[in-house]
């Protein structure tokens, strides 16, 4: 399981550290980087 990840310059983000827990919820305005988030994982 995924417990944290680090993206570095991927897309609109640079530096982001991101902790899961046994369920995460992505929520948030449109442009925020939800759908950027899971394309990182994905490209991993």
């Amino acid at each position: 399981m995924i417990r944290e990840f680090h993206i570095n310059n991927f897309k609109s983000l640079v530096n982001f550290k991101f902790q899961l827990d046994k369920f995460t919820c992505l929520i948030g305005l449109n442009g925020s980087g939800k759908s950027t988030i899971l394309q990182a994982l994905d490209f991993t």
